[in-house]
């Protein structure tokens, strides 16, 4: 069955991701997409659903040779460590020993004392937005959630990706970010094939620009999609491979 998308969220992340378009290039444009569907039209749904399809990513891995999931989805806190919910951990857990790096949104309520939930889940990477141009570039932006349990910034404002029905839009907010994540760790399975979530976390995080946010007091690695898959091992195939641009 398709998993329908009703508004148009789940293009956009998708284009993120993976589009082909000459001017509007995905971060992975050559990576194998599975959408699967778990909230309805308004963008709710049950934390059953979330679950089966987390689930069947990790029963199929051998099939599909999943390697990634992006989840542009989350609500509640402010959760730090010590209050964070644990209602589909289980789930997460089973993805992340399955060998499959899993991030989330932290939020668009712009909290600076934690974020939502799943981002604040153990194995999973919490996602926050940065503006991606001009005077405010590396700027976190204000409705993102953070604290410290925030582990990587993305440009998320204002971004061009895939329109439901045709063309190209722009849609803002952390679930724009969270896809820029799991886009570049395809790219470093591309490179480094047994490459695992905590090697990719890893690896995202240090080779980031450290940036500085004045709402939380706190410092975020903001990725560098280079200098990751520099640091992966094989900069020869980054740099000449025609189908990524800069």
């Amino acid at each position: 069955k398709t998993a329908d998308d009703d508004n148009g969220h789940g293009s956009h992340v998708a284009g993120i991701i993976a589009s082909s378009d000459n001017t509007y290039r995905g971060v992975a444009p050559g990576v194998t997409l599975g959408a699967l569907k778990v909230l309805n039209a308004t963008g709710t749904g049950s934390l059953g659903a979330v679950v089966a399809g987390i689930d069947f990513c990790t029963m199929y891995t051998s099939v599909f040779n999943t390697k990634v999931i992006t989840m542009s989805l989350g609500g509640g806190g402010p959760y730090q460590v010590g209050t964070c919910p644990t209602w589909i951990d289980p789930a997460i857990t089973n993805a992340f020993n399955a060998g499959i790096f899993v991030d989330a949104a932290s939020g668009n309520d712009g909290f600076t004392n934690g974020i939502s939930y799943p981002a604040c889940a153990p194995n999973v990477v919490s996602v926050g937005a940065v503006f991606d141009e001009g005077l405010q570039a590396d700027t976190v932006t204000p409705y993102t959630n953070r604290g410290v349990n925030l582990y990587l910034l993305t440009p998320g404002s204002v971004i061009t990706s895939t329109l439901l029905g045709g063309g190209f839009g722009d849609k803002s907010g952390t679930s724009m970010a969270a896809p820029h994540v799991a886009g570049v760790a395809a790219l470093l399975v591309d490179i480094r094939p047994n490459a695992t979530p905590p090697y990719i976390e890893n690896i995202l995080k240090i080779s980031g620009k450290k940036v500085y946010d004045g709402a939380s007091s706190l410092f975020f690695s903001r990725i560098d999609a280079r200098a990751a898959a520099r640091m992966a091992g094989n900069p020869d195939k980054w740099l000449h491979d025609k189908r990524l641009t800069f």
